[in-house]
């Protein structure tokens, strides 16, 4: 293609020769003013000719000098960490009741509702907590007191026992065995080292024991779990 414009130009620039030349040679009449028409309808033509070139090899001459008709976009979003859990059974309470007369303690647990030698009535759920974010977490829990503040008497006890209440939803912290019970102590406990987030497997279970003597504290008792998560 450039090679035509190269061509076109030439032809423009012959033309124009021979006009100078016609013009030294002869004087000015009809032949000359015709040979001037003529010179002017082949400019023309080339001119024309040259255009349309142009018109035709438009997308060449764009990628030549680096025009293109293409633009591009792009699409971005962030997902946000949230790391979020729920207790889906907060609260458990059995209510009021006494040990059996003639026994010496009576004994609660949350595992299939047990009441022995007393009156309460039986809980049979334990805390359930969901991990409802989307990301795994490590999962600690914390009392605010142990049996002796908690229940009084003598010998009393206050032990918890922890379970996938998700097959797998726990992977468990280095030192403490799911299934087992434990007396409640003072202090942070490391349970879960990784909560799953997946929705099929993200839910633990936290059950109660107590041991409740016969000289135990007579008036309405109650105790407070803290369940702290950090993100993995």
């Amino acid at each position: 293609m450039v090679l035509l414009v190269e061509e076109a130009v030439e032809a423009v620039r012959g033309n124009i020769f021979i006009l100078g030349f016609v013009g030294l040679l002869m004087e000015e009449g009809d032949i000359m003013e015709d040979i001037k028409k003529h010179v002017k309808i082949i400019t023309y033509v080339i001119i024309l000719l040259v255009l349309g070139i142009l018109w035709v090899n438009a997308g060449f001459i764009s990628n030549f000098l680096g025009f293109t008709g293409k633009v591009a976009g792009t699409v971005n979003l962030t997902v946000q960490k949230l790391a979020s859990y729920n207790l889906t059974v907060d609260n458990i309470n059995w209510s009021y009741g006494q040990v059996d007369d003639g026994q010496s303690f009576a004994i609660l647990a949350t595992t299939n509702g047990t009441v022995e030698n007393g009156n309460w009535t039986p809980v049979t759920e334990g805390f359930v907590v969901q991990n409802d974010g989307n990301v795994d977490l490590v999962l600690d829990i914390s009392f605010g007191k142990v049996a002796a503040d908690f229940i009084g008497g003598t010998s009393p006890e206050y032990a918890y026992n922890i379970t996938n209440n998700e097959s797998n939803s726990c992977t468990v912290a280095g030192g403490f065995t799911l299934g087992d019970w434990n007396e409640v102590t003072v202090g942070t406990i490391n349970i879960c080292s990784n909560l799953s987030f997946d929705d099929e497997v993200d839910e633990i279970r936290i059950d109660f024991l107590l041991k409740i003597p016969e000289d135990s504290y007579i008036d309405a008792r109650g105790d407070t779990l803290t369940v702290s998560v950090e993100a993995m």
